[in-house]
């Protein structure tokens, strides 16, 4: 503790005063939704304001400083990493941000648990957890077998999973949902959230209807990961430019030379616009 000795015609003698910043700690935060949907969230960085004052961007766990004194508002928003990229840290627009009213002095610590919800004007335009169905019903491969199924071998949450399994005979899976339709208004902030577990490579992509066609653009491509992993995709920064009333969500995935099998699985896949 670091104390200052203060010395004036009108005080006593000595008047130790202390100086020292207070300190929020937050470990972990929470999703709650009013409206069903999934819960699953990758939440990895809170930007943080004291009294719309910037305090700065902290990756989780975090021990946050703040002014010696402080009776206001922190405000937290909740960070995320478009694509899966680090070097993509974003507020995630489609969340509430969590704001409380605290009162701290000089080397103070608050334990905070920061909720957030979704914004109430945002409209699902694709939701699929494989609770009760399969939307990547199209296979585009070569292989008639291999195909995107529903399965309770492994899932994030509820108890089912869209489950893909390659092998030595059955090398490629790639399946689309049917179209999912597009306005102006619900392309001006569009994003995918979806959960993936995998030991092989992933392509995400679109399918844009042109001219009777069906024109592919796989876009990301994600690395096999031994636990489950949130993956957030701007998808207005794809579609903003382009003239069309639908898309659809192509998945795809080819096993690796030298590879026997390879498995993965998606979770809780969401197309979410904010007009």
């Amino acid at each position: 503790m670091i104390s200052y000795i203060l010395m004036c015609s009108h005080c006593a003698p000595y008047q130790f005063v202390e100086f020292g910043p207070a300190f929020i700690d937050i470990n972990q935060v929470e999703l709650k939704s009013a409206t069903g949907m999934s819960l699953s969230q990758g939440i990895k960085d809170l930007w943080v304001y004291q009294d719309d004052q910037y305090l700065g961007t902290f990756p989780l766990p975090c021990r946050i400083p703040l002014s010696q004194h402080l009776d206001g508002t922190i405000k937290v928003y909740p960070g995320i990493r478009n694509y899966g990229i680090l070097s993509r840290p974003e507020i995630y627009p489609m969340m509430i941000e969590y704001q409380q009213h605290v009162s701290l002095h000089p080397f103070d610590s608050l334990l905070l648990k920061p909720i957030f919800f979704y914004k109430s004007n945002l409209q699902p335009l694709f939701q699929e957890g494989f609770e009760s169905g399969n939307s990547f019903s199209f296979d585009l491969d070569s292989f008639p077998a291999s195909t995107l199924i529903r399965s309770n071998e492994n899932f994030r949450e509820g108890q089912y999973a869209g489950s893909g399994h390659l092998t030595q005979t059955l090398t490629e899976i790639e399946v689309s949902t049917q179209n999912i339709k597009l306005t102006d208004a619900t392309k001006r902030v569009l994003y995918l959230e979806l959960d993936i577990l995998s030991d092989a490579e992933i392509q995400i992509g679109l399918g844009l209807p042109q001219n009777n066609a069906l024109l592919k653009n796989y876009f990301l491509t994600l690395l096999p990961t031994a636990d489950w992993k949130k993956i957030y995709i701007p998808l207005h920064e794809l579609l903003i430019d382009v003239n069309i009333a639908s898309f659809q969500l192509l998945v795809k995935s080819r096993l690796q030379k030298d590879v026997a099998t390879a498995n993965f699985y998606l979770d809780n896949l969401k197309v979410l616009s904010l007009p």
